[in-house]
């Protein structure tokens, strides 16, 4: 039902201004109408006065392409204030008008935003352009109805009416098939983004790179292994990807690109001045068993040596690398890892070298073989970290053997390293206190440097039971209980 103006509403027009804009408007309007009604929307200082005069307007108003009242009309009327009596109107000027080429129609954006907005809070506006399109299907109508089902959430009804005005060769707008692509990434609805893409290619709808690059973001989250393969050269050359996305890419390909593609990602990735030192250590991981998956071991040694910047290197980040590894455990051993201790590798990469050395020992059941070596071999000893110790408690776990425990224990202590990780303390202290060799459990806490670290529970239960049986004093190791 329309509303009628009064005096109380209009604090800087008079209503008998307003009511002969009404009438004018029911007539032929003419320029001098637009020149009033504009002059009129200036004149009002209150935002809501405006509004419910251009819901007024809005009521009144015909279908005329360039009609600039429309548009003031629209830019200043707010849902709140919007009559159902001005809703339906506008959705007969937009029938009506929507014959016209969408593409070119200035008033379809106008009139899309709004009804946008008003579909927010009047769900059943859906259902009334649903029935409108049944009677009168135009590009501009279509155009609305995909965009109120991408709003109200609804992707798969906004998909297959996209499929249906397809078939009919009806054309809306590109940036509507763009805002449908990326809904449906954003959704991680990867098959119906390539429906919407076949579409968009064969109906040539341009496709800018930003919307590309959700699309891609979205095909490497949902393991698009091959598609992404067939359009990595788009994706890195024209479109926008972000550092995470890039590293996501990488390691998604890991195992199936080849050298030259994961060369490429890599170029891609080094030209990005903020990729943060965890992004950098993921690429280079990636990097290298890839490489080494598909050149063996000294290329993608080679790669790791040169690329690497700081941090510890773990052996379970590298299985690839690992499975490339070759051991000779003879009397030459020594020797080849004195060399590779001597190279002018960084000093974390010498000391990974000699944590893979300890891991293949351990995995060709040679684990006695590899101690022996380093504890006769001070400068290699020098190398051992805590990675390497946690390698040799691997060893220790399968192999089982006390004595090999007891060398490995003379080996960390007489090597003054520090532990920082748990997962080092506490598997080591369970070995020690389940062995002969439980009163060097002590020792081993002394070495302990991490933060507030307390003992897990069957640590704690057995030391205490230990220490009761034995006649211990408990203070010393109260801290870590």
């Amino acid at each position: 039902m329309l509303r009628f103006c009064s005096k109380r509403w209009y604090t800087t027009v008079s209503s008998d201004e307003v009511s002969t804009l009404l009438r004018n408007l029911s007539n032929k309007p003419t320029m001098e109408t637009a020149r009033r009604f504009e002059s009129l929307v200036e004149q009002l200082d209150d935002v809501s006065e405006r509004s419910r005069l251009c819901d007024q307007v809005l009521g009144k108003l015909r279908p005329t392409t360039k009609d600039s009242m429309l548009i003031t009309t629209l830019n200043h009327l707010r849902v709140e204030d919007t009559s159902l009596a001005s809703i339906l109107n506008l959705l007969h000027i937009m029938t009506t008008l929507g014959q016209s080429n969408v593409k070119n129609l200035k008033e379809a954006k106008y009139i899309t935003q709004f009804l946008s907005k008003y579909c927010d809070s009047n769900i059943n506006l859906v259902r009334t352009l649903e029935r409108l399109v049944d009677e009168s299907l135009t590009p501009l109508s279509a155009n609305t109805l995909i965009i109120m089902y991408i709003r109200t959430g609804d992707l798969s009804k906004a998909l297959k009416f996209l499929l249906r005005i397809s078939q009919q060769n009806l054309r809306i707008r590109d940036s509507t098939v763009e805002m449908l692509m990326m809904h449906c990434s954003y959704k991680g609805d990867f098959h119906s983004v390539r429906i919407v893409k076949e579409i968009a290619d064969f109906f040539k709808y341009e496709i800018y790179p930003r919307t590309w690059s959700v699309v891609y973001s979205c095909a490497i989250e949902q393991g698009e292994i091959a598609y992404c393969r067939e359009r990595l050269g788009h994706m890195l050359c024209y479109t926008f990807i972000e550092n995470g996305t890039i590293v996501a890419l990488a390691e998604l390909l890991e195992r199936h690109a080849s050298i030259g593609e994961m060369g490429s990602i890599l170029k891609t990735a080094r030209m990005k001045s903020s990729l943060t030192p965890e992004l950098h250590g993921r690429l280079r991981r990636t990097m290298v068993e890839s490489f080494a998956l598909r050149d063996g071991f000294r290329n993608s040694w080679k790669f790791l040596s040169q690329s690497h910047e700081k941090g510890m290197l773990e052996v379970i980040d590298y299985p690839n690398l690992l499975n490339k590894f070759q051991l000779t455990l003879r009397e030459g051993q020594a020797d080849a890892l004195l060399i590779k201790m001597q190279s002018n590798d960084p000093v974390e990469v010498k000391c990974f070298y000699l944590s893979l050395a300890i891991a293949k020992s351990v995995e060709v059941d040679r684990l006695e073989n590899i101690i022996t070596i380093l504890i006769t071999n001070p400068r290699l000893k020098r190398h051992l970290n805590e990675e390497s110790i946690w390698q040799l408690i691997c060893g220790l776990k399968k192999s089982g053997d006390n004595h090999q425990l007891d060398m490995v224990l003379t080996l960390l202590l007489s090597s003054h390293l520090k532990l920082w990780k748990p997962k080092t303390v506490n598997q080591l202290l369970k070995l020690v206190l389940e062995s002969q060799y439980w009163f060097k459990a002590f020792e081993v806490i002394k070495i302990i440097r991490i933060p507030n670290y307390k003992f897990d529970e069957q640590v704690a239960s057995k030391i205490k039971s230990l220490c009761l049986d034995n006649n211990l004093d408990l203070k010393t190791i109260e801290m870590y209980m």
